[in-house]
């Protein structure tokens, strides 16, 4: 049937494997294996040949944790070709003897080489380190320390993601070459980075799509002038008198899609801070933690971002709501036109403890507010933890997943598309007071 139905094959084959939104966010390690699971189960249920082309492409991220796996994912592959093609990224977390880690790795080769050409494996995740003189290592994209590049890239292997500190970037950093080198991230320390070798770098890498600096030590960016990027938004800082109110954990910029040159005319997008969308107006991803700020101020300042598509909010309604009011869990919330219609919000006071249910009411009731604003937001993930008190049985409550903005711009009702997950108190909580985890002048960090 498959034969008969190509188009059909490829709408199924986008939704799986959408490029763009899992290069969007392979920045966070916890949605690196996120897939577009919920779109495939609906249009499975439309008819008998959708449900036939869907169902392999419902695995087509897996993890290898046993040895068993292995073994179990050889005799499917062999059933069912379709399976087998349907897999793009392959982790392998296996806790392995170090006498057996080159058999190990040369029969989970041997499996993939038998069912497929070496094009099919788009990335392989590796936690422990691969035997470099075992197994040809050009279709693996793995994990492995510095010591053991050069060994790996003398076999074949091509390198889509490098990650570095600034002690190895001197002079002679530009004269690298790593063949299919997509994404340089850079984890900047207490020594300082300068960067008069980028420029020959990324002319020796024209795959090279996006470069990010992430910083791991507090203040690195406010306090060393290096990074000539970010130079213009710092003295707009300064002259406001807010390097104080903020940090920036980081940001990346990548290759415009036309552009001639292959460093001038980069542009920005991700993680970089607050109030900064005069000088970076290409922002497409976005993470807000710990917002301490009225959300109806912080859905003004993010309806500027018209290129944000993919909107983290994390552990951020408990402070949001210090200053205006938010929807009950019962209530109902309407969206009609181009705004949100509140139907019945009652004041809660500053002192009441905010239950998982009413929390999870205002997660809908104000991304669809958002989500109204920026037409071109795809897509929420959220979470939010809370303390509440239950005698004996104090303890955290949680609440994350993701949320479908497109529903949330058509919804009638307070129900929202998307996978939110409840994780209940639990018995004996680390840190139990809403005091240690949100104090009142906690810092506001944004990343873009």
């Amino acid at each position: 049937m498959l034969g008969f139905l190509p188009e059909a094959h490829q709408v199924v084959q986008y939704l799986a494997h959408n490029p763009e939104f899992l290069e969007r966010q392979l920045q966070f390690f916890r949605f690196r294996d996120k897939c577009a699971a919920n779109e495939i189960i609906s249009l499975s249920m439309t008819s008998c040949q959708f449900r036939r082309i869907s169902l392999p492409f419902l695995f087509a991220y897996i993890a290898i944790r046993r040895e068993g796996d292995l073994e179990k994912l050889r005799d499917r592959c062999a059933a069912n070709e379709h399976f087998a093609d349907s897999i793009r990224p392959a982790r392998l977390l296996l806790v392995v003897n170090p006498r057996k880690k080159s058999t190990l790795f040369r029969n989970f080769f041997l499996t993939f080489k038998t069912f497929h050409n070496s094009s099919w494996m788009q990335l392989v995740l590796i936690r422990y380190m691969m035997p470099y003189n075992t197994t040809p290592l050009q279709p693996l994209l793995g994990q492995c320390s510095a010591w053991m590049l050069d060994s790996h890239l003398a076999l074949g292997m091509q390198v889509r993601q490098l990650i570095t500190s600034p002690t190895v970037l001197d002079g002679s950093f530009g004269n690298r070459n790593f063949r299919g080198l997509c994404e340089l991230e850079i984890i900047m320390g207490a020594s300082l980075i300068v960067l008069p070798w980028l420029s020959e770098f990324t002319n020796a890498h024209p795959q090279l799509q996006k470069i990010r600096f992430t910083n791991y030590r507090r203040e690195y960016f406010k306090h060393n002038d290096t990074i000539e990027f970010l130079l213009p938004f710092l003295e707009d800082l300064r002259r406001e008198e807010l390097t104080e109110c903020m940090d920036i954990k980081g940001f990346s910029v990548t290759r415009t899609p036309n552009s001639a040159s292959p460093y001038r005319h980069w542009h920005w997008s991700d993680r970089v801070m607050y109030l900064a969308h005069s000088r970076f107006p290409y922002i497409s991803t976005l993470t807000i933690e710990h917002g301490c700020t009225p959300v109806d101020g912080l859905i003004t300042s993010l309806s500027r971002f018209s290129s944000l598509q993919v909107v983290s909010l994390l552990h951020t309604f408990t402070d949001l709501h210090c200053d205006c009011r938010r929807p009950s869990a019962v209530e109902d919330v309407r969206l009609k036109g181009n705004c949100v219609v509140e139907t019945h919000r009652p004041s809660l006071g500053g002192d009441e403890k905010h239950g998982p249910a009413a929390t999870e009411a205002a997660m809908i009731w104000h991304a669809a507010r958002i989500a109204k604003c920026i037409p071109s937001i795809e897509a929420f993930y959220i979470e939010e933890d809370g303390f509440e008190g239950l005698g004996e049985y104090d303890g955290y409550w949680t609440i994350m997943g993701w949320i479908n903005a497109h529903v949330l711009r058509s919804i009638e009702g307070r129900d929202a598309g998307g996978i939110l997950c409840f994780i209940p108190p639990t018995r004996h909580p680390r840190f139990g007071t809403p005091e240690y985890r949100h104090p009142k002048y906690f810092q506001t960090k944004f990343y873009l």
